[in-house]
């Protein structure tokens, strides 16, 4: 039975005898373990300052219209994104965050045309 590397999704070739392999590589193995363990070392949500606590009082709510501004900026931002990570990723993920990115970006096209510079 053929396999899938884990990170790079190469295909892996299983020997007859012992555990399956989930990586192609030893560097792929490595890269693995680095990425698990830089998720380990992310701070937990306790551990950061609500906003406002200091004084007691949060800031009074942006006009909606600035708000949809800022979520139309942020959402061509993960477009963007998208298809950036879409051109190095494995050919499993590339046509998912390609389809993705052109997906949104032309939602927000049909959607807020004017907006378009």
């Amino acid at each position: 039975m053929e396999t899938i590397c884990l990170e790079c999704g190469s295909p892996i070739q299983q020997t007859a005898g012992g555990r399956p392999r989930l990586y192609c590589s030893n560097r792929c193995r490595q890269a693995g373990h680095r990425r698990r363990h830089s998720l380990d070392e992310l701070s937990p949500a306790a551990s950061l300052e609500p906003i406002g606590q200091q004084r007691g009082t949060l800031p009074p709510p942006a006009p909606t219209e600035d708000q949809v501004a800022c979520a139309i900026l942020e959402t061509r931002a993960i477009a963007g994104a998208f298809l950036r990570l879409g051109r190095g990723a494995c050919p499993q993920l590339r046509w998912r965050c390609e389809g993705v990115g052109k997906a949104v970006a032309e939602a927000l096209s049909r959607y807020f045309s004017e907006l378009e510079e």
